[in-house]
């Protein structure tokens, strides 16, 4: 099921160009650190900036897994992490407990896995079992869904 499983994390890699630690960076503290603050946002660059600031301990969040046919759900169980753990892909972190896994189909509308963006929000049908919003990687947050992502294997 991936390294997110393997590892017990949800994480971004450095495609957003930021290789140190970013904790208690918003968007405007992650464009300095590039040293570029002119620079156009690019989707990973705002996928970390949501990462650090919009999800948290509590927050339910998820990746793609077995091609993308499944989602892998959890609950984020801390705060951000930074470091090599699992490779370059598990950089920008958060510890999860992950506790169970859904098909794709459960998404409404199906097109919403659909989305270009590193991180971004989906829903699930009515008959998941969720009471809150919701956060993933490639990451996703979700409302009575779930966060997706798409860097397990």
């Amino acid at each position: 099921m991936g390294r997110c499983l393997q590892t017990g994390v949800v994480a971004l890699g450095t495609a957003s160009g930021i290789v140190d630690d970013a904790a208690g960076q918003d968007l405007t503290g992650l464009r300095q650190m590039l040293g570029a603050p002119a620079r156009r946002v690019t989707r990973p660059l705002a996928a970390l900036a949501r990462f650090l600031t919009e999800i948290g301990a509590g927050d339910e969040v998820a990746v793609l897994i077995d091609g993308g046919r499944d989602l892998l759900v959890g609950i984020v169980d801390g705060p951000y992490e930074f470091g090599p753990a699992g490779g370059a892909s598990l950089t920008h972190r958060r510890r999860v407990r992950w506790d169970r896994v859904v098909p794709r189909s459960a998404v409404t509308p199906m097109s919403a896995l659909q989305d270009v963006r590193p991180l971004f929000d989906v829903r699930l049908a009515p008959k998941q079992p969720f009471d809150d919003p919701v956060v993933v990687d490639n990451a996703v947050t979700v409302d009575n869904a779930v966060t997706v992502g798409s860097t397990a294997d």
